[in-house]
């Protein structure tokens, strides 16, 4: 069984031999050009942040009981095709993404973690997709509100606390 198969044997990313040149006819890479990169690497990368992300998820949130024949011992259930979400924990089902984000995006997620730890803030950043025909996907799609890993802690930590109080009162 290869690596790009699911558990059943079946291919998850088609892989096509391709036709190399000869050294003689490849175009040569300029140092600014990154070589292409094999589906087998991107898979890797893709998994282990994945496996990464879904243990935090876990550690800090915790790990769902009812669902326990579905996750990994790391909280991840992206080997489980059809679900289409990769990591479930006591509070969050969530989809991980480890893809090169726009440089403006990075620019003001720098810009607001920084002014936020001058004023002794919590960083928030909110991505408002317009309720109209410019949104392709939903119209109706919910607000997303980025926050640090150390403030998510934070508050999966105050949670679980609330929680605790609320079940000792019944």
């Amino acid at each position: 069984m290869s690596l790009l198969s699911d558990p059943m044997g079946r291919e998850l990313v088609p892989t096509k031999r391709r036709r190399t040149r000869s050294a003689s006819k490849r175009r040569p890479h300029s140092p600014r050009e990154r070589a292409p990169k094999s589906a087998t690497s991107l898979l890797r990368r893709s998994k282990k942040s994945e496996r990464e992300n879904a243990r935090w998820l876990q550690k800090y949130d915790g790990r769902d009981e009812r669902y326990k024949h579905l996750t990994s011992s790391t909280g991840r259930i992206g080997h489980v095709t059809g679900l289409q979400a990769d990591m479930l924990s006591l509070h969050y089902l969530g989809e991980n993404k480890n893809e090169v984000i726009p440089v403006k995006w990075l620019r003001y997620w720098d810009k607001i973690v920084g002014r936020a730890a001058e004023w002794n803030k919590d960083a928030l950043m909110v991505f408002d997709p317009p309720p109209d025909s410019r949104n392709p996907v939903n119209p109706r799609l919910p607000n997303m509100h980025i926050i640090t890993p150390e403030r998510h802690a934070e508050l999966l930590r105050k949670e679980r606390i609330a929680d605790e109080r609320t079940n000792e009162g019944r």
